[in-house]
């Protein structure tokens, strides 16, 4: 069984409307096997298990960010699959966020792409998740490594390798996720390419996402050692260079109070660069045309960032 990453073909067409959402591809990766059971865990019936791997890291942002302070049920959105050159000792990351609570006490959901040679062993762009509690007891952790995260489907999980775009390449390929509040129960659904379900973060894990998110972000993160450079994020192009060439986040559309799918507003977000600007950048136009609509590039070279 595969999933189905979509490709769209960027010729013969305006930089705006270059995105063509009508075609799919089917890809080939390392899926788990029917045979193999995903545990569920009572997360209080084990002791916290904080991953050591962002331990003395020092981790930046390029994100879009929700400005309003009001109750959010999710996200969805299209992001395009990059492959940045990452070594030992780095990572970088193209998630949704869903977050809530004060500081110190930060609750955060998080879902994308990840290419993160430590956790995974090998420089593969994976199917990636992290969930987090911060204060006492504080928790959380990448994908599945500690309980928490329950997961649902068969073969697509955490962890498998995506099929990804060329820097320049006609055809692009990106996958749709959604992060979804279940009305009934408070758990965090995790949905790809629309309907496939692939688990739950209960709502029991957390000290205030139970009650929503107060903040939707959609961005690139990347993380390395202190003293050592940072790594490419997205194509390691920055957005100015446009469609094919920086990765780009399509279709931005969140969940409100009343779980009711909006598409997100200009005046409503802020971008958000916890990093040096000739290492990374985030370019938001706003409403690009009928095939990408909201969308944004973001990326960059990284290197000596000075974070």
């Amino acid at each position: 069984m595969c999933i189905l990453c979509h490709k769209i073909d960027a010729r013969n067409h305006t930089q705006q409307e270059r995105i063509q959402w009508s075609r799919s591809h089917e890809f080939e990766g390392i899926l788990v096997s029917r045979e193999d059971e995903f545990d569920c865990v009572d997360i209080y019936k084990q002791p916290s298990l904080q991953h050591p791997l962002l331990k003395n890291h020092k981790i930046q942002f390029a994100t879009l960010d929700t400005t309003p302070h009001t109750t959010y049920r999710g996200a969805d959105v299209n992001i395009n699959i990059c492959a940045p050159s990452v070594k030992k000792g780095q990572y970088s990351l193209a998630q949704v966020y869903a977050q809530s609570g004060p500081p110190g006490e930060l609750n955060t959901i998080q879902a994308g792409w990840g290419v993160f040679p430590d956790l995974y062993g090998d420089s593969l762009t994976r199917l990636t998740g992290y969930w987090g509690v911060e204060g006492y007891p504080k928790a959380g952790c990448f994908d599945t490594l500690c309980p928490g995260f329950v997961q649902i489907h068969q073969s697509v999980a955490f962890g498998i390798p995506l099929e990804v775009s060329k820097i320049g390449a006609d055809e692009q390929f990106y996958l749709n996720f959604i992060i979804q509040q279940d009305g009934r129960t408070g758990h965090w659904w995790l949905t790809v390419k629309e309907n496939i379900h692939v688990g739950y973060w209960p709502n029991r894990i957390f000290t205030h996402l139970a009650n929503g998110a107060s903040v939707i972000r959609f961005g690139g993160e990347a993380g390395a050692a202190f003293l050592s450079s940072s790594p490419p994020m997205g194509t390691g192009n920055l957005a100015e260079a446009k469609f094919r060439y920086a990765c780009y986040f399509a279709k931005l559309q969140i969940l409100d109070s009343e779980s009711k799918l909006q598409e997100v507003q200009p005046e409503d977000m802020k971008i958000y660069l916890e990093t040096d600007p000739k290492c990374y950048d985030l370019l938001y136009p706003g409403y690009t045309g009928p095939s990408h609509r909201q969308a944004f590039l973001f990326g960059g070279p990284g290197g000596n960032c000075g974070a």
